[in-house]
């Protein structure tokens, strides 16, 4: 192997671990909900649910943290101050391929939603929170 591909092997485990480090510091929100789209991925249908019902909840904070702008709502940039502030802070972390490097301390309840029929099957129990019509629509998508 190369000297530099070893030095950049070496260089991502350091920030890693730093990143992994100062997430276990930092006190977590029990009300903090961050939802994380992958880097090369979408707000895709699971994410989505997830999230709208998570916000209709009273005394929660739902964030996207995405690295490609999301138009159906606002998201933080990823990676930047803000989103890593985030999801340090954030007790539970909503994901759909990959979660982000440094991120997974016991202290975060991690949900992984790729693939999930459970979760698809959510917005068919709390249809005060969907419109049929968006129901319809996203049953031919997923």
């Amino acid at each position: 192997m190369s000297t530099k591909k070893t030095l950049i092997r070496a260089i991502k485990k350091a920030v890693k671990f730093a990143l992994s480090c100062i997430d276990f510091l930092i006190p977590k929100k029990n009300d903090q909900y961050a939802f994380f789209v992958a880097k090369d991925s979408q707000w895709d249908a699971n994410l989505q649910c997830l999230f709208a019902y998570t916000q209709s909840l009273s005394d929660t904070n739902c964030f996207v943290i995405s690295s490609i702008p999301q138009t159906q709502v606002d998201s933080i940039n990823h990676p930047s101050i803000k989103s890593w502030a985030c999801l340090f802070r954030s007790k539970n972390i909503i994901f759909d391929h990959a979660t982000p490097a440094g991120i997974g301390h016991p202290k975060h309840i991690m949900m992984n939603v790729w693939h999930g029929i459970p979760i698809k099957k959510i917005r068919y129990f709390d249809k005060n929170n969907f419109e049929a019509s968006y129901l319809e629509e996203q049953s031919k998508n997923t």
